[in-house]
């Protein structure tokens, strides 16, 4: 029978010793990045006037908007144009005058959110011919991420009318709009952005409901 190997009594203890000195291994910690929500375009961003918008050689602009932390436009840079320079011009005055619900980033392990400065597209668009009055005249904003993430879309028909004795106008909901209860807050609140502006309200005829659909579809 072969006989195992003798072993020095001293290595044997060095041996023991350095297994012992030896530390426990450690779990490397996988810091996850915080999760990103881009920048969402709010009601009441008015359009050039229609005499303007009557220019274009096609009915929609393009543009690279920074939006900072605070949700104003710092710049507006026309991507793709209208086919008018004079309209042009007047889209990107319109565009810095938006308003976003900034971009933020939120942090799931210190359950933190931080506002943060984003650069993003904005494409505008309107009706042709175009609009003398109503919601038309601003630009539609984006989903709200409440919206997107409960996968709300369909059709709201949105009634206005102005109050020939004060001027004010009232809004609501047609019954057969699609009960997604974001959108249908978000579609009145849209009608009342716009219509705050006087020249959007202005041409507005008295007395007599107008009707206005918004057909949300996710993309």
């Amino acid at each position: 029978m072969r006989r195992a190997p003798h072993v020095p009594a001293v290595l044997l203890s060095a041996m023991l010793a350095a297994c012992a000195s030896r530390p426990p291994p450690t779990v490397k910690a996988i810091q996850a990045s915080p999760v990103r929500f881009g920048a969402v375009l709010l009601p009441g961003c008015l359009l050039p006037a229609p005499s303007l918008l009557a220019q274009a050689t096609s009915p929609r602009a393009t543009l690279t908007v920074a939006v900072d932390a605070a949700g104003n436009v710092s710049s507006a840079v026309l991507a793709e144009s209208t086919g008018s320079t004079l309209l042009d011009d007047a889209v990107q005055a319109a565009v810095l005058k938006c308003h976003f619900a900034p971009a933020y980033e939120v942090d799931q392990a210190a359950q933190s959110r931080k506002d943060v400065p984003e650069r993003r597209t904005l494409g505008v668009s309107w009706p042709s011919p175009a609009p003398e009055y109503g919601p038309h005249r601003c630009v539609t904003p984006d989903y709200p991420h409440a919206a997107r993430r409960a996968g709300e879309e369909g059709r709201i028909i949105a009634m206005f009318r102005k109050d020939s004795g004060t001027g004010q106008i009232e809004s609501q909901l047609r019954s057969d709009s699609a009960p997604l209860r974001t959108l249908r807050a978000l579609t009145l609140t849209t009608v009342t952005a716009c219509m705050a502006h006087d020249e959007a309200r202005s041409a507005v005829p008295a007395d007599r409901w107008i009707s206005v659909l918004y057909e949300w579809r996710l993309q």
